[in-house]
């Protein structure tokens, strides 16, 4: 069984600098019930947060994992974003 599944965000899960569909938001909270999600955009970490802590409870966040900028950072929630690349 697969343990993460990873997106691009601009123009995969959404188009470029643009929010979720609601469609496309509805998808991803069912995911995000059964399997942890991490979400690549080259948008910075203050406004990729943005796009997903409105949309999905504190719960649900604990399963996404948030790689801004190419990859540069790591952001994890864990009862608010925590930048994790220290522990790497």
């Amino acid at each position: 069984m697969k343990k993460l599944i990873v997106f691009d965000l601009d123009g995969t899960l959404a188009p470029s600098k643009s929010s979720l569909a609601p469609q496309t938001a509805a998808l991803l909270h069912d995911l995000l019930c059964i399997i942890e999600v991490a979400v690549i955009s080259e948008a910075h970490g203050r406004s990729l947060k943005s796009n997903f802590s409105p949309i999905f409870p504190g719960s649900l966040l604990a399963n996404l994992s948030l790689l801004p900028t190419c990859g540069t950072k790591f952001f994890q929630f864990k009862g608010k974003w925590t930048d994790c690349i220290q522990r790497i």
